[in-house]
């Protein structure tokens, strides 16, 4: 019987794709066989939008990074977490504090943050995609190139904290 976890960010597009990715990445390299990763956003109105103009995979960037490691996520389609509830995962994960509100909001039990459940003191992940949305750096920004490449390196480091501690699920 498969052991299912959920991850969630606010759009699906970035933060929760990459993490899942690597659960899945460590998940085989360790040949645990019955551990399932998937991922889905909380913001619906977000997803929505993001469809209705035809950007449902992962973001451009993030997939360019992992696939410098060797994971190709083109398949991947964003959705709504909301449309998940009643599935059974065994454990929920949020990228972030307002992620893990919101995943409560939506109907989801007893949701942890990633960050934590992998073993860090922190509660978020960063979003590196903020600094372009909210704090208004153009993309091309080196700043914004740096974060994404730090985003998803500490990505990859809870990816393994994760996978280290269902191991014997």
């Amino acid at each position: 019987m498969d052991y299912r976890v959920l991850i969630s960010c606010f759009a699906n597009k970035g933060r929760s794709p990459a993490l899942c990715a690597y659960c899945n990445y460590f998940t085989g390299l360790e040949q645990i066989p019955n551990l399932r990763f998937e991922s889905a956003g909380t913001n619906l109105n977000q997803i929505r939008k993001l469809i209705n103009i035809g950007r449902t995979g992962i973001s451009q960037r993030v997939g360019l990074l992992l696939e410098q490691d060797g994971l190709y996520v083109k398949d991947h389609q964003i959705r709504y977490a909301g449309d998940l509830v009643h599935e059974n995962f065994d454990l929920v994960l949020a990228t972030d504090t307002f992620v893990q509100w919101h995943l409560t909001k939506i109907g989801f039990k007893d949701v942890n943050l990633a960050k934590r459940f992998a073993g860090f003191y922190e509660d978020d992940i960063f979003d590196a995609h903020m600094l372009e949305s909210v704090v208004g750096f153009k993309p091309d920004d080196p700043i914004v190139n740096a974060a994404y490449i730090e985003m998803v390196r500490e990505i990859k480091t809870i990816a393994r904290g994760i996978v280290k501690r269902l191991e014997r699920v």
